[in-house]
């Protein structure tokens, strides 16, 4: 095996193998899969190309299928992925992707994510751990939930977007794959384009050079980090007399739910401090 390596984990019929097949570009799938096998675990497919105009490489990716849709199943495969005998694979691969039904209830998504926190906090743990930069603050792999929906299931765009604050809360990012909207003004793209982004900017251990990347100091990539999220917090329309006061709680918790995942791609301390110190300032004015 190859030393960029990712896990593909989710329930039966959540679009797993789909993301194989859109998104790496796998074509012959069938030879990967065990005939007399009931489910999609333990399969194993390599040589995955990616190819940038920057780079290209070669990935593998590990699939493993929860024992069924139950909120008890994916705790079960968390809980197990969480253990001590599965520290050798936690550590060597690059990123991971839950695939999650979003048909199941709210209060099951949400101890779900609960799971998922203690994962990404576990990941980031153990990669300081082992590691020799002390610029590293967090795991450098990439941890993403993709939301899937049953033929014909019309979701609720409420209920999209709480899944979407449960989930970006746990470190993980969320990304609904049925969705068909094109990048926004500012570049930001969704559902299936955002996943292969997401792939495509990883850090790779083995890449192939293409063509010279763009060169940024972290430093700089961090001043410019902190100056974009910055003005994020204050979108509320606090000075409004007519809001509602109620709402500065759901503000609050939102607040921090999205600080969390933002600090997490900062890189220097001082940058960290930063914007944690503003985030703390924003967060003051509802107290």
């Amino acid at each position: 095996m190859g030393n960029n390596q990712i896990l593909i984990a989710g329930g039966p019929k959540t679009n797993k193998l789909t993301l194989l097949k859109e998104i790496f570009q796998v074509k012959d799938l069938q030879n990967y899969i065990d005939e007399d096998s009931e489910n999609h675990s333990g399969i194993i497919v390599d040589n995955v190309k990616v190819h940038t105009k920057y780079y290209k490489t070669v990935i593998g990716a590990f699939v493993d299928e929860f024992n069924d849709s139950s909120i008890e199943a994916h705790q079960l495969w968390l809980a197990d992925f969480r253990s001590e005998q599965m520290r050798e694979l936690r550590d060597y691969i690059q990123g991971i992707i839950i695939t999650m039904d979003l048909n199941m209830s709210l209060q099951d998504i949400r101890d779900i994510v609960s799971e998922l926190e203690t994962l990404s906090d576990q990941l980031d743990e153990e990669f300081l751990e082992r590691s020799n930069d002390e610029d590293n603050f967090q795991w450098n792999g990439f941890k993403v939930v993709v939301g899937t929906t049953k033929l014909g299931y019309e979701l609720d765009q409420d209920k999209l977007l709480e899944i979407e604050d449960l989930i970006l809360g746990s470190g993980f990012e969320f990304i609904w794959y049925e969705d068909n909207r094109p990048a926004n003004t500012d570049g930001d793209t969704f559902g299936k384009k955002r996943l292969l982004e997401i792939v495509e900017n990883n850090e790779w251990r083995d890449l192939d050079l293409l063509k010279k990347m763009p060169t940024e100091s972290k430093e700089a990539k961090d001043n410019q980090l902190v100056d974009t999220m910055t003005p994020l917090l204050s979108e509320d329309n606090e000075n409004d007399p007519s809001t509602d006061p109620t709402q500065d709680l759901d503000r609050v918790i939102n607040k921090l739910r999205q600080a969390k995942l933002n600090v997490s791609k900062i890189n220097s301390r001082d940058s960290k401090e930063e914007y944690v110190n503003a985030v703390l300032n924003d967060i003051m004015k509802y107290i």
